[in-house]
């Protein structure tokens, strides 16, 4: 779901910092860097409407 809300937006690649999220959350050692910049305020307020209007 993430990945589909967020491919329309002008950060494509988002999804892979959530991923890295889960991932670093199962691993036993120390936690990664993540592979993108989190989302702006303004890019999270439009994947948030566009996932609530496909449900």
């Amino acid at each position: 779901m993430l990945s589909r809300a967020t491919k329309d937006t002008d950060v494509p690649d988002a999804w892979r910092r959530g991923i890295a999220f889960i991932l670093d959350g199962l691993r036993t050692e120390a936690a990664h860097p993540l592979p993108t910049a989190p989302l702006t305020s303004q890019q999270l307020y439009e994947v948030m409407i566009k996932v609530a209007a496909e449900q």
